[in-house]
This record gives structure tokens, C-alpha cells and sequence, in this order.
């Protein structure tokens, strides 16, 4: 093996059987021409050259190899194809790169402020027309609907009917002819139970009757009462009869089941309870002969000269005994439960007591 690698190094056939060997042309491949990049696309402003690349020629065939006595090894010749360029006899331009002018800078900051300035008379007219030119509409704002709150009914101040309420009442007629006389003897026929009161409703003998209120009564019946009273006396007043209970005998005796003649009771309001009382004390000295007829009022107490202070139910009263306690004229200034002031004058102690419980007591 080593001979005839020495004998082939040296240019000799090599010993042995010489093979034919068959060499085939071997058309050489051209090498691969590796693809031109893609341009980089420069800005709008640059003009882009455009360069032609040249074609690839066929390489040349391989010359043929000598024959080496015993083995032909060919070598073969590679010749790679250099790209070239085709005469066609017109001289190509060199490439020219654009390059923009620079920008007018002056130019350009005037059409800013242009700009601005168009936006400002835009935005100025906008609120001008908007804003100022509309008129302003009305902001309705909607209060919440109040909730209604239950008022509670106010309670009517009791009045003497309310107080004297269920009482029945009993008509009497003023005559024309001696009216006060024949009151007190109407007011004397009335039945009254014991211990009631009935309230008295005076009318006129005319036809219709027309019924007199508290003030009317007095005129009518012409009672001297002093006028700085009755100026103070408002409308809650009226006149009752009351079924006396107690009797006396002659010596001062009580007597029981013994008949008496109904009482009559004053109870007037006072408008201004301020100085009545000095008023009553200084009406003391005629209150007896005043009222004589009113209260059928005899001879007075010989032992009894004025009037003596008596209390009942934290109220002070005023009275004098006509001889006794049945027959007498008291009177009182009551503060009532309603927050009237009233002014009581009764013909008896057992009649005053009585009126005093109900304005207390209702």
C-alpha cells in the first residue's frame, strides 16, 4: 500500500491490475449569491438613490485532468462568478442624497400665534353667546314636602255653662210694672230640689219674647250695683237660684225639713281683678239697703253692726247675717280652675259655699 502511495507521489502507475476508471464531468454548481438586504426607507425629505445591482455570470467549465497512470484523481477548478456590471455605454450618475432645506423658524411661530389667537376669539365668542347673550334660567330648587304634624286641638276655656253644665234653667219674665218685685217673686215660686241650682233666663213680655243677657238684667232690674263693677263684669256671668237646705228658728235654732225660700246667686266675671276688693269693701256701707229687695232682706243683726271675714276653701269672704246664717248677704272674690276671677254675692252662707265647690271643683 505504502509502494504504490509512494509511486503515485512520484507521478507512476502503481503496480497491479489497472481498472478503467470512469471519470464524469461534474458541472460545477454555482455558488449561492447571498440576497441584497432591504433599504433602510429614509424620512419623506431624503431623496432615495436607487442602485442597480449587477448580474451573476456562469462560471467557465472545468478544464479536463491528466491521466494518471493506474488512478486519475481529477481536481477540479472552481471559478466563482464576480458579479459585474454591464457596459451599455451611458455613464451612471452618481447617486445623489437630498437633503432638506432647514425650516423658516420665524414663519412657523407666527402661524402658532395666529392659531392661538383664532382659538381666543373662538372661546370669547363662545361664552358671549352662551353665557351672556342667554338669559340665566331660573335653579328651581324643590323643598322637601314638610310632614304634617298633628296640632293638637286646643280645649275651650270652661265657661259658667260648661261649668254649670246639666243645669236646667228657668224663665222668668220682666214685667213693664214694677219689674224687680216681681222677679224675686217668680224667682220664690221656681222649684228648685235642694241643694241644686237652676240658672235664670230673663226675658221680656213681649211677643216673641226676647231673652236678656247678664248686663241687660241688671239694667232692667235696675240693681245699684257701683258702675266700676259693673264696667269690670264680663260676658261669662249669670244669675241662679239655689234650693236653700238649712232653716233657723228665731232663736237661731237649725231646723230640719223645714221649708225655705230659694236663694238667688250673683256670679259675674271680672274682666281686671285688680282693686275690686277695695272697690266691694267701699260698697259695703249701702250694700245692705242695695240689695234689701233683691235678697228679700229683713232687719240686720243688732249684734252683728258690719260685715266679718269668713273663709272657705282658701277664699275669703264677706258677709253680715240677716238676723242669721240663711239670710245674709256674702260675697267673694273666687279665683276659678278654668283661670277666670269671678265675683260672687249670694242671700246665704249655705248658697255661697255651694257656688264656691262648683268653680273650684269642676
Amino acid at each position: 500500500m505504502n509502494e504504490d502511495i509512494s509511486k503515485v507521489k512520484q507521478g507512476q502507475q502503481p503496480t497491479g491490475i489497472p481498472v478503467p476508471r470512469k471519470v464524469e464531468q461534474v458541472v460545477p454548481v454555482p455558488p449561492a449569491v447571498p440576497l441584497p438586504t432591504k433599504p433602510t426607507i429614509p424620512a419623506p425629505q431624503f431623496k432615495v438613490p436607487s442602485v442597480k445591482l449587477g448580474e451573476t455570470q456562469k462560471a467557465a467549465p472545468l478544464a479536463p485532468s491528466k491521466n494518471i497512470p493506474g488512478i486519475t484523481i481529477p481536481i477540479p477548478k472552481v471559478s466563482f462568478g464576480v458579479p459585474s456590471v454591464p457596459k451599455t455605454g451611458v455613464t451612471e450618475p452618481a447617486p445623489q442624497i437630498y437633503v432638506p432645506q432647514g425650516e423658516q423658524k420665524g414663519g412657523n411661530r407666527n402661524i402658532l400665534f395666529i392659531g392661538i389667537g383664532a382659538v381666543a376669539i373662538a372661546a370669547g365668542f363662545a361664552y358671549w353667546f352662551f353665557i351672556l347673550k342667554l338669559p340665566t334660567s331660573e335653579v328651581v330648587t324643590e323643598s322637601p314636602t314638610p310632614t304634617p304634624t298633628a296640632t293638637p286641638a286646643l280645649t275651650p276655656i270652661p265657661t259658667l255653662t260648661s261649668i254649670f253644665y246639666g243645669v236646667p234653667k228657668q224663665s222668668v219674665s220682666i214685667k213693664t210694672t214694677n219689674p224687680l218685685t216681681s222677679f224675686v217673686s217668680d224667682i220664690g215660686k221656681a222649684v228648685v230640689d235642694s241643694g241644686a241650682f237652676k240658672t235664670i233666663e230673663a226675658v221680656d213680655s213681649q211677643t216673641p219674647p226676647v231673652s236678656y243677657g247678664f248686663a241687660d238684667l241688671v239694667t232692667k232690674l235696675a240693681l245699684k250695683i257701683p258702675g266700676e263693677l259693673v264696667s269690670n263684669f264680663g260676658n261669662d256671668s249669670a244669675m241662679f237660684i239655689y234650693g236653700q237646705k238649712e232653716s233657723f228658728d228665731s232663736n237661731g235654732n237649725l231646723l230640719v225639713g223645714v221649708a225655705t225660700p230659694n236663694r238667688i246667686v250673683i256670679v259675674a266675671e271680672l274682666k281686671n281683678p285688680s282693686g275690686v276688693s277695695q272697690a266691694a269693701i267701699a260698697w259695703e256701707t249701702t250694700l245692705s239697703s242695695d240689695l234689701k229687695t233683691l235678697f228679700g232682706l229683713g232687719s240686720a243683726n243688732k249684734n252683728q253692726p258690719g260685715f266679718l271675714d269668713n273663709s272657705y276653701r282658701n277664699t275669703s269672704i264677706r258677709y253680715r247675717n240677716f238676723p242669721y246664717a240663711n239670710n245674709t248677704i256674702d260675697y267673694a272674690i273666687v279665683s276659678a280652675f278654668n283661670g277666670k276671677t269671678y265675683f260672687v254675692v249670694a242671700d246665704s252662707r249655705e248658697a255661697i259655699f255651694a257656688v264656691i265647690d262648683k268653680l273650684v271643683n269642676f
